[in-house]
Order: C-alpha cells, then structure tokens, then sequence
C-alpha cells in the first residue's frame, strides 16, 4: 500500500499550497482511532497520531521552511497547526492538522517530529 502525507501552508506567501511530504519508507504512520463517549460530553476523545519522523529532504525542507538553519529567515511557525491528508492507495483516509514537534538531528542527517490530529 502506497500512503501519502499531503500538507498545506496558508495563502499568501511564496510556499502557500500543498506539499506530498517524504515520508521513511519503513516508518508507518502510527494513527490512534479513538471514539466519542456520549455518555460524558465534557470529555471528548480526539483520533490522532504518535509522534513520528519525516525525514530532512528538499520537498520537507522547503515545507518546514529550513527551521535546523538558524542563518535561514524561516516563514514556518512551528506553534501554529498545518492542514493535512493521509492517502492510502489514492484514497482519503485521514483529514487532519499536522503540528511539527521537533527537529532531530542525527549526526548530519536531519528529520522532523510531528504528529497529527483529526480535523473536526
């Protein structure tokens, strides 16, 4: 199965639109589906993700707006949410937020921790 990552940066600046992100090709996409309680309105479960890795390529670095470089001017806000899409074989199968959590850095190579949350 062929899963995709989609993410969106908001109009108005020169990398607004939509990003295929690289995704590590041993790494799933850990997705946790969780239902609402409806006996407990107040408490309101949310489907989201584990924490995992994207790897630091051009496409991914463009998207993140090359946070690891601090001689770089990012435009990226790592405190604010991106829109996103997981495709499964060209299907949707996840309509969410993506939210960068950190920057790993491995030696020379570099990858983003992120994670992602339902849309709701």
């Amino acid at each position: 199965m062929k899963t995709e990552l989609i993410a969106y940066h908001d109009g108005g600046s020169l990398t607004s639109g939509a990003y295929k992100l690289d995704l590590f090709e041993d790494e799933p996409i850990p997705l946790i589906f969780t239902a609402d309680d409806f006996t407990n309105i107040d408490e309101r479960s949310s489907t989201y993700s584990k924490s995992f890795e994207v790897p630091g390529t051009k496409t991914n670095n463009i998207f993140f707006g090359f946070l690891f470089d601090s001689k770089v001017d990012s435009i990226f806000d790592p405190h604010k949410k991106k829109k996103c899409k997981i495709n499964q074989n060209t299907t949707e199968i996840f309509n969410g937020w993506l939210q960068l959590v950190d920057i790993v850095r491995k030696g020379k190579e570099i990858s983003y921790e992120i994670t992602i949350f339902l849309m709701r």
